[in-house]
């Protein structure tokens, strides 16, 4: 099925939002903004954050400063508190949230009854719902006739039945397993760009958030350290932190000179500048730095030529090939894939193709 061109959801706008709680700094100065009808993840390691905003942006907790906008409407801020029931929300939780003496369709049709809509009208959206999420033929059934990917896309169309302005996630896939997991999540993804709601999507899955995202919002330790489409943080990540947490490649520390080449630490080499991606290469050359170097970036081979001399530190067998490990000159560890077993310590070339490395300037004290 085609994505639909109707956007039906509301534009979200965080500014300087903060909460603490006692002396912890949940969220830390956090905006960020999302047009109607896009789809942005949430992502960052437990802790970072993200489950904070999510409650925020539900109405489930006050901020401590900053504030929240649906639109051109302020829902919550120092002063004012729309509550939840009054923004328009559709929730879907991590552990289904299903009643369990309910049927199928009675749980999907609750927040309409809530809504006080003609039994027709809620058949009608009842039915719609289920049939999007694939269980028409299920609508009589109990929960727990369900397997746990059936009882999530119950929970889905309960949150989609009331035709929301914003759809929001909390880690909704995170109790299923992979294969299951990346299912369902393929079929949301499908599923949000029909209805064309906004939706923001709690996730600590790189693969889940790039799958659903048109927009990732990376979070670590209360603050956001880059908003991004998916393609955009992988090629061209915002800070060595960012790139750490995405497990982009090797992180080394490097000097730049105004002559020309990038010193690895810890050893004679120097790597010519070609090798910078453009906007790395259009940054200030002097200066102490971190160099990034992809694993996709990096081929390893023969010494003879190569721009790189590292060393096997592990491999792995993983699905065909050999997940390998290379230690790089300084110390570093770069994770590249390989289709033969190498040698352990044995020596291999890097072969690193042009205007791939991302160069990261070490910020004045």
């Amino acid at each position: 099925m085609k994505p639909t061109d109707n956007r039906t959801g509301t534009a979200v706008t965080v500014e300087h939002l903060c909460r603490r709680f006692g002396e912890q700094h949940a969220l830390r100065d956090v905006s960020l903004a999302l047009a109607p009808g896009r789809v942005l993840a949430l992502l960052g390691p437990s802790g970072c954050g993200k489950t904070t905003l999510l409650k925020l942006l539900a109405g489930l907790d006050r901020p401590g400063s900053g504030r929240i906008l649906f639109g051109d409407n302020v829902v919550a801020s120092e002063t004012t508190m729309v509550p939840p029931q009054h923004r328009r929300l559709g929730m879907v939780f991590q552990d289904y949230a299903l009643w369990p003496h309910m049927s199928v369709q009675a749980n999907v049709a609750f927040p309409l009854e809530m809504q006080r809509l003609s039994a027709a009208e809620v058949r009608r959206r009842t039915t719609d719902a289920l049939v999007r999420v694939g269980l028409g033929a299920m609508a009589q059934r109990a929960p727990a006739q369900l397997s746990g990917g059936q009882q999530q896309r119950v929970a889905l169309a309960r949150a989609i039945v009331a035709q929301p302005a914003l759809l929001l996630f909390d880690e909704p896939l995170s109790n299923l397993d992979r294969d299951l997991r990346e299912s369902l999540c393929s079929d949301m993804a499908q599923l949000l760009r029909q209805l064309g709601t906004t939706a923001v999507y709690v996730t600590h899955d790189h693969e889940e958030a790039c799958t659903i995202a048109d927009e990732v919002a990376v979070m670590s330790r209360g603050g956001l350290l880059q908003q991004a489409a998916p393609a955009t943080l992988w090629n061209a990540p915002a800070s060595p932190e960012v790139a750490r947490f995405l497990k982009l490649g090797a992180l080394t520390p490097a000097r730049r000179k105004a002559g020309g080449g990038i010193h690895l630490s810890g050893s004679d080499t120097v790597l010519p500048e070609e090798l910078l991606a453009p906007a790395s290469a259009a940054a200030p050359r002097a200066g102490e730095g971190q160099l990034l170097i992809p694993g996709s970036a990096a081929t390893p081979g023969a010494l003879d030529g190569a721009a790189l001399r590292a060393t096997v530190a592990a491999q792995h067998y993983r699905s065909g090939s050999f997940a390998t490990d290379l230690a790089l000159p300084g110390g570093a560890l770069l994770r590249t894939v390989t289709r033969e077993r190498l040698a352990p310590d044995s020596a291999v070339g890097l072969h690193i193709a042009p205007r791939q490395l991302h160069w990261f300037a070490t910020a004045a004290a």
